[in-house]
């Protein structure tokens, strides 16, 4: 009958093997002397000799094997879902102004004007004067007839005669005669001398340049009694007075309004443009040092300063002499239309 010794030895190194082998009277720790050995999965090694014993030797835990090639990688998982937008950052810092834009073109030339007109009629006695007068109309002449229509009276003013006076006082009784025969009544004494009559209304018509009162001139109507008699409107006999202006008309003269230029000529528009502002005769080309002859200004100017220039010399802000503030230079860059 088989005898089976089971023995169990923890075991190192494979040099244990001898010594097991020794302890079940086997030769060497190989298949030799009527020994053969079996290993199984766990690593337990079963030896069986000729002699019918056996003995399980359960070898000791071996040093770590070298680390496996890396397995080929996975496929991709699905891509998450995309999280929530963050705050706006902080508002940035202002950029840097740019550059200015190019100069614009010149705008159209402006429509003429239409030309006023002053019409005068007698005026009979009644609720407008009561010694009667005259009834000055005037307008601006919108069918460029010559004649005022009555569709274009903007204006009305009543110029009245002065009242007559009243009667002068009877003249005083002569002086009695001497006594003498009773004579038949005397005769009535001398009327009185006539009340003074009244003063005549008198009327005069001015051409008004273009200036503050009308921009594009026009009319001064003025009107008084003839106090001194000479049937002529002395300035200190004017009682009303009136300016019937002619409407804007011409190019635009750089400061809000117009005026009429002559030809291309820009030296002569420069000097038309400023007198459309401070009037005929009242604008000037020098008291400026080397700024003289390069522009039209209003004539006295201290210092050069506190008015406007109209620039002819070139079509820039600055004069280039040095002495003018180029904020109150006006240029043209046509000959004919000025801004600032």
């Amino acid at each position: 009958m088989e005898t089976t010794v089971n023995r169990t030895f923890n075991l190192s190194t494979s040099t244990s093997l001898l010594a097991a082998c020794a302890i079940l009277a086997c030769t060497d720790a190989e298949p030799i002397g009527g020994c053969s050995t079996a290993t199984a999965g766990s690593g337990t090694v079963t030896i069986t000799c000729d002699d019918g014993t056996s003995a399980q030797i359960r070898g000791g835990t071996g040093a770590p094997g070298a680390d496996g090639a890396d397995g080929a990688d996975g496929t991709d998982g699905t891509d998450g879902t995309n999280g929530q937008d963050g705050a706006d950052g902080a508002p940035g810092s202002a950029g840097p102004t740019g550059a200015p834009g190019p100069r614009g073109d010149a705008g159209v030339t402006g429509l003429v004007g239409l030309q006023a007109l002053v019409s005068s009629t007698v005026e009979d006695p009644g609720s407008n004067c009561d010694s009667g007068g005259f009834m000055v109309k005037s307008g601006l002449d919108d069918n460029a007839s010559g004649v005022l229509d009555l569709g274009e009276v903007e204006h009305t003013l009543y110029v009245c005669h002065g009242v007559d006076g009243s009667d002068g006082d009877d003249g005083s009784d002569g002086d009695d005669g001497d006594d003498g025969q009773q004579g038949p009544p005397g005769a009535p004494g001398p009327a009185g001398d006539a009340g003074v009559n009244g003063l005549n209304s008198l009327v005069r018509f001015t051409p008004e340049g273009p200036g503050s009162n009308c921009l594009s001139g026009g009319q001064l109507i003025e009107a008084g009694l003839d106090d001194d008699g000479n049937g002529t409107l002395s300035n200190g006999e004017v009682d009303q007075d009136e300016y019937v202006c002619n409407g804007n008309s011409g190019l635009p003269n750089g400061v809000g309004g117009f005026y009429v230029p002559a030809g291309t000529d820009e030296e002569v528009n420069a000097e038309r443009a400023c007198e459309s502002v401070h009037g005929v005769g009242n604008c000037c080309n020098d008291g400026c040092g080397s700024c003289n002859d390069r522009g039209y200004h209003l004539c006295g100017a201290p210092n050069c300063n506190g008015s406007v220039y109209w620039n002819y010399d070139n079509d820039l802000q600055s004069m280039q002499c040095g002495w003018v503030d180029p904020n109150e230079v006006i240029i043209s860059t046509d000959g004919v239309t000025w801004e600032q």
